[in-house]
């Protein structure tokens, strides 16, 4: 049921996405669109079993085009200098960790790369959090700040991620010493996480016109 609820909400972000972006048509938009086309795609694929032998490969694959895709996003939506540099050095360090992790510690077709996701999770907060600081300490907000489509977007990734990194840990501890996921349902708490995350495309957008 809760996987079916997330489904539905990633859908759901992507006809959103595709309107705000037909609407204002700049490339953060354009950027945020592939990057929910990417996770439909993939996320259909799994959800019907198209392809259940490169599931795992799929996930994985999608998780790095994610953060990189984050990562570039908030690069280009602020203008201080140093924050930005910060950001690029975080997306090579990223991308670094991500072949790394592949090549040496987890298996890339054969599990869930826990370690690569919490590494990109933790370069999209720090993306967040830039992104806050340039909003709301940098520039003079010339409308409301509920009307930015992007700060409620941005909203819903940190409170997603805040909840997912921990999860992501959880599971790895989990995996690793073969404790049943019944035990303890976390991936229900990042069902949850991930839905309001997504709904956040539509909330923001039956609030504000442009960014």
């Amino acid at each position: 049921m809760l996987g079916q609820l997330s489904y539905a909400t990633e859908v759901t972000a992507l006809l959103c996405m595709a309107f705000f972006h037909w609407r204002n048509r700049t490339r953060r938009s354009l950027l945020l669109l592939v990057l929910l086309v990417g996770v439909v795609a993939v996320e259909t694929v799994n959800h019907f079993q198209l392809l259940p032998r490169h599931g795992l490969a799929l996930l994985n694959g999608v998780v790095v085009f994610e953060f990189c895709c984050y990562a570039l996003f908030y690069r280009w939506s602020i203008r201080t200098t140093w924050h930005r540099q910060v950001l690029l050095a975080g997306l090579v360090a990223f991308l670094t960790l991500a072949v790394l992790n592949s090549l040496l510690g987890q298996s890339f077709t054969g599990t869930i790369q826990t370690h690569t996701y919490i590494g990109g999770a933790l370069l999209a907060i720090v993306g967040v959090l830039f992104y806050f600081h340039e909003v709301l300490l940098v520039r003079a907000p010339a409308m409301p700040l509920y009307k930015h489509y992007y700060l409620w977007v941005s909203m819903g990734l940190f409170l997603f991620l805040a909840a997912d990194v921990p999860v992501m840990m959880i599971l790895n501890y989990m995996i690793e010493h073969q404790i049943s996921l019944a035990e303890w349902p976390v991936l229900s708490v990042k069902l949850i996480a991930s839905s309001m995350y997504y709904l956040t495309y539509a909330l923001g957008l039956a609030w504000t016109r442009t960014e």
